[in-house]
């Protein structure tokens, strides 16, 4: 089985999700956009589980510190 990889390094604007943002984000519009510099990326969820090293939050995959 081939695995996925997905790769930020910066936090970057995700479209919205139902009326939720990920931790750190703040909504904008359909846009959760990130609150600061050190805003952990992420992305939206996909099946049920998220990608190694991100962790499950409500329609979200963010990253682990």
């Amino acid at each position: 089985m081939i695995g996925l990889t997905l790769v930020l390094l910066t936090a970057s604007p995700v479209v919205r999700v139902g009326n939720t943002c990920p931790p750190g984000y703040m909504l904008r519009g359909s846009y959760c956009i990130p609150r600061s510099e050190q805003t952990r990326p992420a992305v939206q969820r996909s099946g049920e589980y998220c990608p190694m090293g991100y962790f499950t939050t409500p329609n979200y995959c963010t990253k682990f510190p």
